[in-house]
């Protein structure tokens, strides 16, 4: 199972104590640009492009040592705007932001230069570092002329990982240049092929693209995708079409919450939704067999 955001647990806890919220945005900040440790042998190529990225290298400490020394000498305005832009990626609301932008000054030239430092290891020059290095291969190998279902599938389970790890900046970018459409396309391929396998990813990189406010807003605009999602309701493909209920079902819940501003309502809300049998459908769920052994599914 991979790995929900560290940030969505930062927001529901710890909130009045910005020593441990400095903590755990840390961890979330080295879950964001975490690489391989692993070098391979000199001489020996990589065995495939999606492969863990080896460490570069390319001596990038001076440079690191540049970017550091800049934190220590920018004026407190400029801190508290790269501050801004941290606390953006990290899909915070106002509530959540609050006692970060409190902390001391020197707190939040700490947490600028981890994030620098942990970004400079993350830029190591591999084939798959950008939202557009996903868009071009997967533009490629769709390709009436070339399809490549593995491959296809073989990046499209990277790019669940890099939406899943990334800030909120990457999947917006990968949204802005029509990741969202091409990802259509690939799930559209995967249904007219029968591909259950890449059909079945697909959805779950839309449920990770969908997990913030504006990609959620970019879907909900795109009915194109609608209507692709919902040919993956086909129930002799039970696996696919219980990842595409899933994924439809919680955006929806998630969507009437989080476009709520009123605290109140929200609570009304979700009071609603457990009082209206909910709860005990997903109790019931937990406790049924997988449904890929259960037949009579």
């Amino acid at each position: 199972m991979e790995k929900e955001s560290h940030i969505k647990r930062v927001s529901m806890r710890n909130t009045e104590n910005p020593e441990n919220i400095k903590k755990e945005l840390e961890e979330a900040l080295e879950s964001w640009f975490k690489t391989s440790t692993t070098k391979r042998p000199a001489g020996q190529r990589p065995t495939s492009t999606l492969a863990a990225r080896p460490n570069s290298e390319i001596d990038t400490g001076d440079a690191d040592d540049e970017d550091l020394k800049l934190i220590d000498v920018m004026s407190e305005k400029e801190v508290n705007a790269k501050i801004e832009e941290l606390l953006s990626d990290m899909n915070l609301n106002d509530d959540k932001k609050k006692p970060l932008r409190d902390m001391p000054m020197e707190q939040k030239r700490a947490m600028l230069k981890m994030q620098n430092k942990k970004k400079g290891q993350h830029d190591t020059g591999s084939r798959f570092n950008d939202p557009e290095d996903y868009y071009r291969y997967l533009d490629q190998h769709i390709n009436p002329e070339y399809l490549q279902l593995n491959k296809c599938l073989n990046c499209v389970e990277s790019l669940r990982v890099a939406l899943t790890n990334n800030p909120v900046s990457w999947v917006e970018k990968f949204g802005t240049i029509g990741g969202l459409q091409k990802l259509e396309q690939v799930l559209d391929t995967g249904i007219r092929n029968k591909d259950v396998r890449l059909q079945t990813e697909c959805l779950r990189c839309l449920e990770k693209f969908m997990n913030n406010t504006t990609g959620l807003k970019a879907f909900f605009k795109f009915s194109k995708a609608h209507l692709t999602v919902a040919r993956c309701l086909d129930h002799e493909k039970p696996t696919v079409m219980l990842q595409a209920l899933k994924s439809m079902c919680f955006q929806f819940i998630n969507a009437l919450l989080s476009e709520t501003e009123d605290f109140e309502f929200r609570m009304h809300l979700r009071n609603e939704i457990v009082r209206n049998g909910l709860y005990e459908k997903l109790q019931i769920n937990m406790q049924r067999p997988n449904i890929n052994r259960d037949k009579a599914c």
